[in-house]
């Protein structure tokens, strides 16, 4: 029941996620060398970088991983669920969850 009410709540933040990402706003300058359109999908590494432009940052990349990747982070950084528990969500190996998790991580880590 648990790992079964892990998932659904994983579905609905993923929902919720997606939702959001079209209402949400970020404010990025424009100025003559580069035009707000050009900044906007890129990292931006300046010192006035939002909260808000990280959190949506960050939900882009999350939202580029494979399903199973994305969802695998979700359970376990977001609902907290171990190992043993992703695995009979997704119906599959221990070994196969702990990858899933490592390389959304590493690849969240490169864009980042």
């Amino acid at each position: 029941m648990r790992v079964w009410l892990y998932a659904t709540a994983t579905n609905l933040c993923c929902n919720r996620v997606r939702d959001n990402a079209c209402q949400a706003s970020v404010m990025v300058p424009d100025n003559a060398e580069f035009s707000a359109a050009d900044t906007l999908g890129n990292a931006c590494n300046s010192a006035n970088e939002s909260d808000g432009y990280a959190a949506v940052r960050i939900r882009e990349l999350i939202s580029r991983l494979p399903a199973e990747q994305r969802q695998a982070l979700h359970l376990r950084y977001f609902g907290g669920v171990e190992f043993e528990e992703i695995a009979t969500a997704m119906k599959s190996s221990r070994e196969s969850a702990r990858a899933n998790v490592s390389q959304a991580m590493r690849k969240i880590r490169v864009e980042l």
